[in-house]
């Protein structure tokens, strides 16, 4: 294997010492050094291959120009989008990115940031975090991060504003704009398949839920809401749709707190004999891959934006730290799609099937 060239061969090569290279090759412009001298040392770097080690570099200016992601899952298209965006913004400005997965766990999570922490990275963007922790454990958590005078930004989450920047979309406008769009079909007794109250999210979808039934003068039922978290598995999403079928009399709609809890829940009632959008309305959340592919009724997020605003945020205060944190909300909208339609009673059809238990 050829022998990377070093800022010594480069001196050699253009006949002047290190410093002038160094010099040269930082683009110090407030130093006397001769255009032709310039241009030589130019052209051995060019000659050479040579690259300069930006991690040394950045240690000597006090940064590494790296930034730490970390993602609940690394297979999930929305946090795929969501690290696109973030590396898009970097990339432009010369930053490089270093990425884990958590698994969604707390204590995966602070794992994570220490190993980043040690490998010196500037800052951290978190996207989305934990549903394992009290509320409490997880401001004290970030807040220590923060007294400790690291950057961080926390993406689809704002349950730590206040103590860092978050960038989120308005969640509890989009549960409105979509349970509205429900009740407008004539749906009335509408179920929530939530994602418990851990996440800022989650509780934000909830409450616009809830507000959207009480507007059209329907008082919210809790036995109509189930579900624990956004990454419930088949055997747990399809125990919460029965629970939820149970009721008496049965939901006609369903707004799911994200596309994929929606297409597990689309599954469920397929295995129950329940025809979608005929005899069931199923709603979900994101816009994702999953609601692409079967045509669900959703509400609009936009990923990929969400990453770039983190990564500008986090760049900004890097350049200022002693700006106030702030919380970045995008808008959504509403893509109404195939999973939902008017119920069967206004359609003067038969009385719904309820699941089987």
């Amino acid at each position: 294997m050829r022998r990377r060239a070093t800022g010594k061969d480069v001196a050699a090569r253009a006949g002047v010492s290190l410093t002038t290279v160094s010099l040269v090759l930082n683009r110090r412009q407030n130093v006397a050094i001769p255009d032709e001298t310039r241009q030589r040392v130019l052209d051995a770097a060019r000659d050479l291959g040579y690259r300069p080690n930006g991690l040394v570099r950045g240690l000597v200016r006090g940064r590494t120009q790296t930034v730490g992601v970390i993602v609940p899952r690394l297979d999930s298209s929305f946090h795929a989008a969501v690290v696109h965006g973030v590396q898009g913004v970097l990339r432009t400005s010369g930053w490089r990115m270093l990425l884990a997965d958590s698994e969604h766990r707390f204590e995966d999570e602070r794992r994570e940031v220490e190993l980043l922490l040690q490998h010196r990275v500037d800052g951290l963007i978190s996207v989305a975090l934990f549903d394992d922790v009290p509320l409490s454990t997880l401001r004290d958590w970030v807040g220590g991060i923060a007294n400790d005078g690291v950057a961080m930004v926390v993406v689809d989450d704002h349950s730590a504003a206040g103590l860092v920047d978050c960038v989120t979309t308005d969640d509890e406008q989009g549960a409105r704009l979509i349970v509205s769009h429900l009740i407008s079909l004539g749906h009335r007794r509408i179920a929530h398949l939530g994602a418990g109250d851990s996440m800022s999210s989650a509780r934000s979808r909830r409450a616009g839920y809830e507000a959207a039934l009480r507007e059209a003068g329907l008082e919210p039922d809790p036995g109509l809401v189930s579900g624990a978290s956004y990454f419930m598995n088949a055997d747990e999403v399809q125990a919460s749709f029965r629970r939820l079928m149970q009721a008496s009399p049965p939901p006609s709609a369903i707004f799911c707190a994200n596309d994929d809890l929606a297409a597990e829940c689309i599954a469920a009632a397929g295995a129950a004999g329940i025809a979608i959008p005929y005899e069931l309305s199923v709603a979900g959340y994101g816009d994702t891959a999953a609601g692409h592919f079967q045509g669900i009724t959703t509400i609009h997020q936009d990923p990929v934006s969400m990453g770039r605003r983190s990564a500008e945020r986090l760049l900004k205060r890097l350049n200022a730290p002693d700006i106030e944190p702030e919380h970045i909300v995008l808008p959504v909208r509403l893509v109404a799609r195939s999973t939902t339609a008017p119920p069967l009673e206004s359609r003067s059809a038969p009385q719904h099937r309820q699941a089987n238990p």
